[in-house]
C-alpha cells in the first residue's frame, strides 16, 4: 500500500472511529442519519456513527477525504472526535454557548478531523435542524498539504448541538458538490 493510501486510510480510520458502521446507500431523497432526516438530490454512501455522546453520519461519494457530508448530534459535555474526555485541546459542548462560541467548537472541531491553518469566513445566523442557529465557510488544508473548503451549520437543539459539515478539496470536488450540500444541509430536520 503506498504511503499516501495508507495515510488517508488511517485519517478516515480514525474520523469513523467509536461504532461508525460500514457504508451503507444514501440513496436520493428522503435519508435517515438517526437522529436527523435530510433530502438528497443524489446518492452518496454513508457512514452512520453511534456512540457515546455523539450520533449522526458522514456521507461522501468518492472518498471521505474527497468530500465529506455529514450531520451529527453532539450531547453536551462530549466532542465530535473523542467523544467524552478527549485531549485538552479539544472543546466539550456546552448548552448556552453564544454564536462566537458556537463558531470556536465548530472550528476545533474540524481541527480535531486534521484540518489545519482553517480560515472562517461568511458567519451568519441561520437555522439548522429546524432551530436557530449559526452558519460560516471556511477553507484550510488538510494534515497532507491538500487545500480544502466547507460550508458548516450550529444549533442548539433539546437533544444536544447539532452540527452540519460539508468538506471537499477546493479542486473538482468542492464546486461540484457545493450546491447539493448546501440544499442537503438546509433540509435537515429532527
Amino acid at each position: 500500500m503506498k504511503l499516501k493510501t495508507k495515510i488517508l486510510f488511517l485519517s478516515a480510520a480514525a474520523f469513523l472511529s467509536a461504532c461508525a458502521t460500514g457504508p451503507v446507500l444514501a440513496p436520493s431523497g428522503a435519508f435517515v442519519a438517526e437522529p436527523f432526516t435530510l433530502n438528497l438530490n443524489q446518492n452518496w454512501s454513508a457512514f452512520k456513527r453511534k456512540s457515546e455522546g455523539v450520533q449522526g453520519a458522514a456521507l461522501t461519494r468518492e472518498g471521505l477525504d474527497l468530500n465529506m457530508l455529514a450531520v451529527y448530534m453532539i450531547e453536551e459535555g462530549h466532542d465530535l472526535k473523542a467523544g467524552k474526555g478527549g485531549t485538552q485541546e479539544e472543546v466539550d459542548y456546552k448548552s448556552g454557548m453564544s454564536q462566537l462560541e458556537l463558531v470556536e467548537f465548530a472550528t476545533a472541531s474540524l481541527a480535531s478531523l486534521d484540518m489545519k491553518n482553517i480560515e472562517v469566513s461568511s458567519v451568519e445566523t441561520t437555522t439548522f435542524a429546524g432551530e436557530d442557529g449559526v452558519g460560516f465557510d471556511f477553507q484550510g488544508f488538510y494534515e497532507l498539504g491538500l487545500a480544502a473548503k466547507g460550508i458548516m451549520r450550529v444549533s442548539e437543539t433539546d437533544m444536544g448541538l447539532a452540527m452540519g459539515i460539508y468538506v471537499a478539496p477546493t479542486r473538482v470536488y468542492y464546486d461540484r458538490d457545493a450546491e447539493e450540500a448546501r440544499r442537503a444541509l438546509t433540509s435537515a430536520r429532527l
